[in-house]
């Protein structure tokens, strides 16, 4: 067993590791080789030429550590989904441009004021406030909180009163900026969400192949072959 992974380890093709040949490596075929961490001590032996020898055998045994986890398709489509939305509102921004529609109406203004009160109030540093990417809605913020600010702040939880901005530093933002570099932002933004849509397709495809062997396994079917999809 152990000339065979030392001859797998320097690259010579050895597709099969006898680890039933006695029950020592049989019990340790996890860690001889396998997807652990594996220290081997070697003690002083009457043998000593037999025990150099096995100990630099088993030196050369590498291990390939990976970590044991396997992430579920379904989250990974709806992280890469919400990555997507994120992408898309952040060229939006980016290209700026005249609204396509009227201003805030009343109802959306109070939905929101809502969301800034509790982007304040929350104390936590994984807060955030989405504002959909829409200039319309970054500035309608500025507003709400420059109004927060001149009512004197919020109240923190500790009783004391915390201002939502400094002097001097405002709320106007400049949009302006050397377009090229906002070309390329945008660019590359794109290609992200590209990326993003055919990993989307990937994990698709697999979710039906999967779905397809499991009906094929119920039905005593031979399962489907492999589909690799649209290409990149």
């Amino acid at each position: 067993v152990i000339i065979a992974l030392q001859e797998r380890a320097m690259g010579l093709s050895r597709p099969h590791i006898p680890y039933r040949n006695s029950r020592m490596t049989s019990v340790l075929r996890d860690s001889l080789g396998g997807n652990c961490r594996t220290v081997m001590v070697a003690t002083i032996n009457s043998e000593s030429g037999q025990l150099d020898e096995f100990a630099m055998r088993v030196a050369l045994v590498r291990n390939v550590v990976a970590l044991n986890e396997e992430m579920d398709p379904s989250l990974v489509i709806r992280r890469l989904k919400a990555d997507i939305r994120d992408l898309k509102d952040e060229i939006r921004m980016l290209k700026g441009g005249a609204e396509e529609r009227g201003p805030l109406t009343p109802d959306e203004l109070r939905r929101l004021n809502e969301q800034i009160e509790a982007f304040c109030a929350d104390a936590s540093s994984d807060a955030s406030l989405n504002l959909g990417g829409s200039m319309m809605h970054v500035k309608a913020a500025f507003d709400l909180f420059k109004q927060l600010v001149q009512r004197g702040g919020l109240v923190g939880p500790n009783g004391a009163v915390r201002m939502l901005t400094g002097p001097g530093s405002g709320g106007e933002q400049n949009q302006g900026g050397n377009a090229a570099d906002l070309a390329e932002q945008v660019k590359k933004l794109r290609l992200q969400v590209t990326q993003r849509d055919n990993e989307i397709n990937i994990l698709v495809g697999m979710l039906k192949r999967r779905d397809a062997a499991a009906a094929s396994a119920s039905n005593g079917l031979p399962p489907p072959g492999p589909n690799l999809g649209p290409g990149p």
